[in-house]
């Protein structure tokens, strides 16, 4: 930029150090024509980047474009000098979140240019996660790095098990509908459930907690072909996995948040797979927590009903344990029911 600098004032900056001179040289690379770039500028770009310390950096990626008509690796190598600072210091990758702004330029040829460094791409996208957890919140770039490398997402959910212990829902906001409008949905998510299990397993918890973050969709309202794949996805692995305690476990503590049909609808799979007591005996039937207003009563009430419901399915000799299990919980509703009652009309 000829207004704000000249080249032989760049060269000057170059040599000096104070507060904003690096933030000027910075300014000049941004404002550079194309057609005045050459590979000394090129070299002194580099050079300021991997000089530069924290909040100098600018955020904008944008401008590395034109620089790509002289080095087709620019915005690469950028990019990795920005990594091997972010190694010492996390907050170097701030400026990364920019490459997966829908709104930036080199978003939009993101994928041709990191065409033959995917791995280096999705290291980007991890090192951005930590600093700036939303930066992607609709997932349009988790997609698209997808598309180039299915297992993208095994990695990520691994980058999730290690920044905590067990990570759930409000973790990860991110909206996973268009995992589900995938053509391989369904193989993509088996291995996204077998790779949850696992990292839960290592823990000893079956709860399925992050799971639940690819089931429960904000859009899911209105895709009805997506609530389908789920429910077939579902019974595909009950009718794979019903002999294995654990994953069942695991599998159903998502299906307990589902509704009270659908729960149903579950454990008749499970049935027809398995009639072992003991397995029937570890499924979660019910959420683990409920939420009411006023009296409880109702809520009890319900929840016996759809228990009653379960037991329509246990009218035959092979579920004689399984039906005298689930008749001591609805016992166990009904005593409470009378307790609620009792402690309404006493206005407590």
């Amino acid at each position: 930029m000829n207004d704000l600098l000249t080249e032989d004032a760049c060269n000057v900056l170059s040599n000096l150090r104070y507060p904003r001179s690096r933030t000027l040289l910075f300014s000049y690379y941004h404002s550079l024509p194309s057609s005045e770039i050459t590979s000394e500028n090129l070299n002194g770009l580099y050079d300021l980047y991997r000089e530069a310390e924290f909040g100098e950096i600018p955020r904008d990626l944008d401008f590395l474009l034109k620089y790509r008509s002289f080095d087709d690796d620019a915005v690469i190598k950028v990019v990795e000098i920005i990594l091997d600072k972010a190694r010492e210091d996390p907050r170097y990758a701030y400026p990364l979140s920019m490459l997966f702004n829908r709104y930036s330029e080199v978003n939009k040829v993101i994928i041709d240019v990191f065409a033959d460094q995917i791995d280096l791409l999705e290291r980007v996208y991890f090192a951005a996660q930590k600093i700036e957890r939303y930066f992607d919140h609709d997932g349009r770039s988790f997609a698209r790095v997808l598309e180039k490398d299915p297992n993208f997402i095994l990695k990520y959910i691994d980058l999730m098990y290690e920044e905590k212990e067990l990570p759930d829902r409000y973790d990860d906001t991110r909206d996973y509908t268009f995992i589900w409008l995938r053509d391989d949905s369904e193989e993509l998510m088996v291995r996204v459930a077998e790779r949850i299990y696992e990292a839960e397993r290592k823990h000893g918890a079956f709860i399925a907690t992050y799971l639940k973050t690819f089931f429960i969709l904000q859009k899911d309202r209105i895709r009805e072909d997506i609530r389908t794949k789920q429910d077939n996805l579902l019974k595909r692995l009950i009718e794979i996995r019903c002999s294995e305690p654990d994953f069942m476990n695991f599998i159903f503590g998502l299906i307990a948040l589902f509704s009270q049909e659908k729960r149903r609808q579950f454990i008749a799979v499970f049935l027809e797979c398995n009639k072992n007591f003991e397995i029937f005996q570890r499924l979660p039937l019910e959420p683990n927590s409920w939420g009411w207003s006023g009296s409880a009563v109702p809520m009890l009430q319900k929840r016996m009903e759809y228990l009653d419901s379960v037991l329509s399915l246990l009218n035959t000799v092979d579920f004689l344990q399984h039906k005298q299990y689930v008749e001591r919980l609805v016992q166990d509703l009904q005593a409470q029911i009378e307790y609620e009652k009792k402690k309404d009309f006493m206005g407590e």
